[in-house]
């Protein structure tokens, strides 16, 4: 469990880096409407839906797979904003978003619960550790784009942290493979 718990506090923290990224390269990179935005959203949870039950059943075949998916697919995000020249990109990018979000709704939860003995402790640290990844993570991201569009400005300090990201996020998802 601790070592589960030290690699999804990582990957906190890379996954949440991009939060604050995220808003900024729907207004300034890609200049994104109300009316985008929420397609994207209508687009993300629709996949969800269709793909949850999907999931949790590969999940039972094959765990490891599904959690390790489950985080390297997130890689989709942030480089499809940092480099995609239109928001379709951005709503085909979104239908990735039924696995992800179906894993994060069944894989890591279910891993804690069927590899402790504690478990009402055991769902507290993960949930107290994940806050402070993802706490981390954003403060960081928003910290660092600020920081680094003194230098190059704003549109590409965006681009360069998500790519940046993006990566993070394939290294630690790696972990996974080890738990």
């Amino acid at each position: 469990m601790r070592r589960f718990l030290l690699i999804n506090t990582l990957f906190a923290i890379v996954w949440s880096f991009a939060w604050p990224l995220f808003p900024l390269a729907q207004v300034y990179l890609l200049s994104m409407s109300v009316e985008q935005l929420a397609i994207v959203n209508v687009i993300s949870g629709v996949s969800t839906v269709i793909l949850q039950r999907h999931v949790g059943k590969l999940f039972d075949k094959n765990r490891k797979l599904v959690m390790f998916l489950g985080r390297l697919l997130l890689v989709t995000f942030p480089l499809s904003y940092a480099l995609t020249p239109n928001v379709y990109v951005i709503y085909l990018a979104n239908t990735i978003a039924g696995f992800t979000n179906s894993a994060s709704n069944i894989a890591y939860i279910s891993f804690v619960y069927d590899n402790s003995e504690d478990r009402k402790t055991a769902v507290s640290l993960y949930n107290l550790f994940y806050g402070i990844g993802t706490f981390i993570g954003s403060l960081m991201g928003g910290a660092l784009v600020a920081l680094v569009s003194n230098y190059v400005g704003l549109r590409p300090s965006i681009r360069y942290l998500l790519l940046g990201d993006a990566a993070a996020r394939a290294l630690v998802s790696t972990l996974y493979i080890g738990v």
